[in-house]
């Protein structure tokens, strides 16, 4: 059963949720890029980033949770893993 809806994903709190783009998706083994864009998909009542969904940021290759849903990749951040907005 699929519980997750792509267009009703919420961050909580202070977390940032990203879909990352797929030139720079995190690689399946151990090896991370030292940097990672993704396009912010949700942000938490509480962040106080100056983002907005539908940006495109920068953070670490080693920040975040990461999950599959639907055959996209994701990442749930904390507000201070991000690094830039681009």
């Amino acid at each position: 059963k699929n519980i997750f809806k792509t267009n009703q994903m919420k961050a909580q709190l202070k977390k940032v949720v990203v879909e990352l783009i797929k030139d720079d998706e995190i690689l399946k083994s151990t090896e991370r890029k030292p940097s990672v864009r993704g396009k912010v998909v949700s942000k938490g009542y509480a962040c106080e980033c100056q983002i907005a969904e539908g940006d495109v940021i920068l953070f670490s290759g080693h920040a975040g949770v990461p999950f599959e849903e639907g055959g996209v990749s994701y990442l749930v951040l904390n507000q201070e893993e991000v690094l830039v907005e681009i």
